[in-house]
């Protein structure tokens, strides 16, 4: 997927240990991380649908003029019994592209992942932000 940019971080933050009844399965934690960065984004002039659940994490649609962008977030924990909610978070930027441009593998850029990246950036109990492979 050459138009899907991965951003990781590593926090307390958000519940990685507490698994809840709407979950479905044990590894769906995200969803306050996607109802934050959904509140952000929408503050910053972006449209959002309401997020959703995935077997893996947690997924919402955002639109800003014409472009529509996914984006889902999966967090992993350390498993550290002092600090039960601490691991690393994972959080995809995936643009909607037309059969056409996904025939021709045509790369469209989103400036959604630099602000998604720019707002973890700034958080003080967020640490390691970075994007994958980088």
């Amino acid at each position: 997927m050459p138009n899907r940019v991965d951003i990781l971080f590593r926090t307390e933050r958000f519940n990685l240990s507490n698994v809840e009844k709407q979950f479905v399965n044990d590894y769906c934690f995200g969803q306050d991380l996607i109802v934050w960065l959904r509140d952000k984004l929408i503050a910053a002039g972006y449209a959002a649908d309401e997020p959703y659940q995935e077997d893996w994490g947690w997924e919402v649609e955002f639109r800003i003029d014409s472009q529509k962008c996914f984006v889902g977030v999966s967090g992993i924990p350390d498993e550290d019994t002092a600090h039960p909610d601490y691991g690393e978070w994972r959080v995809f930027v995936e643009p909607r592209v037309s059969i056409i441009d996904r025939l021709l593998k045509r790369t469209i850029d989103t400036p959604l992942s630099t602000e998604i990246e720019q707002l973890l950036a700034v958080e003080n109990d967020f640490e390691n932000v970075r994007r994958d492979g980088a």
